[in-house]
């Protein structure tokens, strides 16, 4: 698992998504305001694990962002089909090679180009990006619009042919080479708010900063309407 944050810091929008380290196939992607260990776990990690099963090892960088899963993969640890295995690693993002390299092409066709538009709408000072509701609003029309053009890499990324001697396509590799173990829904903790209740009853601690994100009016009808 891995996750970009080109335009995260001043448009509120990070990419995060889940590969399948022998197929290479991507499992999963979600794009969110900003890093959120609770939100990766809630609508990436734990979907991953009920439609895929648990795999043998989590590979993540060293960010905070994934405390979630690593936990919950350490609980479940015990249900790996090879446990010889660590169930998780870290590593710095240069050494995640096989999550990383999918970044390159997934900026150059959906990240560059938001940016610079988004860059453009700054520079003319077209609108107050101090403006918290207008902060809002850009996180979420880009955040929307990256997810159309992140969807139509991802999927032809899963479909595309790689060159060689056997030329597989990567989401057939991976439904011949999954040899992930299948749960059933009770096994997994069931809600984001259940898994930090128990990551936090073990010590843990999260970063709950409500800054991007979060629409400012929310709470007042009469100008939500």
């Amino acid at each position: 698992m891995d996750q970009n944050e080109k335009i995260a810091q001043e448009y509120g929008v990070t990419h995060v998504h889940a590969l399948d380290g022998c197929s290479r196939m991507v499992l999963g992607f979600i794009t969110i305001p900003k890093k959120n260990p609770v939100l990766i776990y809630q609508y990436l990690f734990r979907p991953l694990l009920l439609q895929y099963g648990l795999f043998d090892q989590l590979h993540v960088d060293h960010g905070t962002e994934f405390c979630l899963c690593i936990f919950v993969q350490e609980l479940l640890k015990n249900r790996r089909g090879d446990t010889s295995r660590a169930p998780w690693r870290q590593t710095t993002s240069t050494k995640n090679y096989r999550a990383e390299r999918l970044w390159p092409e997934g900026n150059a066709r959906v990240k560059y180009p938001l940016k610079r538009t988004l860059n453009f709408i700054k520079e003319r000072e077209i609108f107050n990006m101090e403006d918290p509701l207008v902060s809002f609003a850009v996180s979420w029309v880009t955040l929307h619009v990256s997810k159309v053009g992140s969807g139509n890499f991802v999927n032809s990324w899963n479909y595309h042919r790689i060159p060689g001697p056997k030329r597989c396509i990567l989401i057939e590799k991976m439904t011949e080479t999954n040899m992930a173990v299948q749960l059933e829904p009770h096994e997994i903790p069931t809600t984001a708010a259940e898994v930090v209740q128990m990551y936090e009853e073990r010590g843990g601690s999260l970063n709950r900063d409500p800054s991007i994100g979060c629409d400012p009016i929310a709470c007042y009808d009469h100008l939500m309407e």
